[in-house]
């Protein structure tokens, strides 16, 4: 059986399997959870300054975000 540690919350993730339970971004992992909410923060923040939020112009941002929380 193989683990993994996500980066962000530090939880175990068991049985890993990359694309559904967790991600691998600029060699940091993270679970399927603290993905989805990293993003529907980054698209409730685009929301409230109304603009349409679309991840490939967001990137560099969603980058920054991972490494803030990944440092914590």
């Amino acid at each position: 059986m193989q683990y993994l540690t996500c980066d962000i919350c530090k939880k175990m993730i068991t049985e890993p399997l990359r694309g559904k339970n967790y991600y691998t971004l600029k060699h940091r992992h993270m679970c399927r959870k603290c993905k989805l909410t990293i993003e529907r923060e980054l698209q409730d923040k685009a929301e409230m300054e109304n603009k349409p939020y679309d991840f490939l112009e967001k990137k560099e941002e969603f980058w920054l975000t991972v490494d803030k929380k990944c440092s914590k």
